[in-house]
């Protein structure tokens, strides 16, 4: 491309994240997020997949922690992370509102740790039933978030992704969907 189309291209993409960051400075980070205009063709459907399939996979980690240890879950959850993540989750929830409820703390974690948290012994019994109970949930779910991450990570970071990828991420998305729905 020559210099002066990706200067141009280059100052809009840049005006477009400086115009979603004042919205969240105004106030307005419950509004829908400005999808950048220039992502891919499907890009904004798969962007709001996977978020929802974050919020689903969230929701499934606050209720089995929830039933398993109840006042304690959030606490459990916490330990069950690595020192580094703690350490980050640490940082990110200074940002939470006081008086909070404790298990708001999934709503800091990223997509890529939930799984996590699932497969821990003394809860996952309970995701697993929550899965289906099939025997590959596992590996499925594992298969699944290595292929919706690095995609969330890349339209999160303002980066295109290719069609294939956001193609292979929306279909992961619609299998973990699905799986919740049926389990």
């Amino acid at each position: 491309m020559p210099y002066e189309a990706f200067v141009e291209q280059r100052r809009e993409r840049m005006a477009d994240v400086i115009r979603a960051a004042f919205r969240k400075l105004g106030g307005e980070e419950d509004a829908p997020p400005i999808t950048p205009p220039w992502f891919l063709p499907g890009a904004e459907v798969v962007w709001r997949r996977i978020a929802e399939t974050e919020r689903a996979l969230r929701a499934l980690v606050r209720e089995v922690y929830g039933k398993r240890f109840e006042a304690n879950g959030a606490a459990r959850i916490e330990a069950a992370l690595s020192a580094p993540e703690r350490e980050s989750l640490t940082r990110a929830l200074r940002s939470r509102p006081a008086g909070s409820d404790p298990m708001s703390v999934v709503d800091y974690l990223y997509i890529g740790q939930l799984p996590r948290l699932l497969f821990a012994n003394e809860v996952w019994p309970d995701a697993k039933v929550r899965l289906g109970g099939a025997s590959d949930i596992k590996q499925r779910l594992n298969d699944a978030i290595v292929q919706i991450t690095p995609v969330r990570n890349e339209i999160a970071h303002v980066r295109e992704v290719s069609p294939d990828r956001l193609q292979k991420a929306n279909v992961a998305c619609v299998d973990v969907l699905t799986t919740l729905q049926n389990g």
